[in-house]
């Protein structure tokens, strides 16, 4: 078990870093040539990274009991949040 969980991280880790490299990669000259910074969309790919690992985190820590009893409220919350973005065509 101990060594499933190891894998899993490493290889989160890895796809982790692999998406910086590609936010960076293929983001740097659009961000240089419109925003006069070439880090621009590193910089805010990093920090919604870190505020991902901060929720994910809270959600590790709690208690799984606890989420049962407010899971199916929550369902409902997320699928109302879902329809404003549906058959939306802009930007």
């Amino acid at each position: 078990m101990r060594d499933t969980r190891i894998a899993l991280v490493m290889i989160t880790i890895t796809l982790i870093a692999i998406g910086v490299v590609m936010i960076f990669s293929a983001s740097s000259i659009y961000a240089w040539e419109k925003l006069g910074s070439s880090t621009y969309f590193l910089k805010r790919h990093l920090f919604y990274l870190l505020v991902g690992l901060l929720m994910a985190l809270a959600v590790m820590s709690a208690d799984y009991r606890l989420l049962h009893k407010v899971a199916r409220p929550l369902m409902l919350v997320s699928l109302f949040l879902l329809l404003p973005g549906s058959g939306c065509n802009e930007p």
